[in-house]
């Protein structure tokens, strides 16, 4: 996994403020399909690439953890805001470096906006299964292609096709993205699907949504909204949810 620059990463909030909202309803819906799998029992939990979102900073205490953040900035604001946590490691490493001297297995691994910024996809996801107990668990979010605000863009002629790379996209060193097929596709290599769906509803572009933020009233109310109809949308979510097993 590449090293994002920091400086970029804090930059995207200024330029595309919307992404914190997005972030919030991201979180949500990954910490609902968390605790939906998880169950009561504790568990091992690998996280990787969190930035400054972890989902550890939402609680999971009956679960233990391990954080994986390179980017050394990110790593040190992690620490500060997870350090006080007894169950959870946080290091600055990449997943190579990780599974290079790790000897632990995990029954969660977690890539939560993450797929799409690595460089090498198959080669972190054999690392992920070498990384997973027999019964494990591979949660992974990334942006949708087929999301409604993409499908506009083409048809007004703002994008070529809904799978282009969109400045923003090549402004923060994305590699790719994907669609509901397309990410079934790649994880079938290595995992069985149990669950993929799409959530939140999003029609315009991050500028554009946060343009309606700051002029309407009712914003949250409508925003609330777009996140609970998700379930009558698919497969035109903004991002992408798939949760696999290994594959036996």
């Amino acid at each position: 996994m590449p090293e994002r620059n920091f400086d970029l990463y804090v930059k995207d909030f200024n330029i595309l403020p919307f992404e914190r909202v997005q972030e919030k309803f991201r979180k949500r819906r990954l910490l609902e399909l968390l605790n939906k799998h998880l169950g009561i029992d504790s568990k091992a939990i690998l996280e990787v690439g969190p930035g400054l979102n972890s989902i550890f900073l939402e609680g999971l205490t009956n679960h233990t953890g391990v954080t994986l953040e390179p980017t050394m900035e990110l790593f040190e604001k992690l620490e500060l805001s997870l350090g006080d946590m007894s169950n959870i490691l946080i290091l600055n490493q990449t997943l190579e470096e990780f599974a290079l001297k790790s000897q632990n297995k995990f029954d969660v691994v977690v890539f939560s906006s993450v797929l799409h910024e690595i460089q090498d996809v198959n080669k972190n996801l054999e690392l992920v299964v070498k990384l997973l107990k027999p019964e494990g668990l591979f949660f992974v979010v990334v942006p949708n292609n087929q999301s409604v605000h993409r499908i506009l863009g083409v048809h007004l002629g703002l994008l070529e096709s809904v799978d282009s790379l969109t400045e923003t996209e090549i402004l923060m060193k994305q590699y790719r993205n994907f669609s509901p097929d397309s990410l079934r596709k790649l994880l079938e290599k290595y995992f069985h699907i149990i669950e993929i769906l799409t959530s939140f509803v999003k029609p315009l572009s991050h500028r554009q949504m946060e343009n309606q933020i700051n002029t309407q009233e009712d914003s949250n109310e409508n925003l609330e909204n777009l996140y609970s109809v998700s379930k009558f949308f698919e497969p035109f979510g903004s991002e992408i949810f798939a949760i696999c097993g290994v594959l036996q």
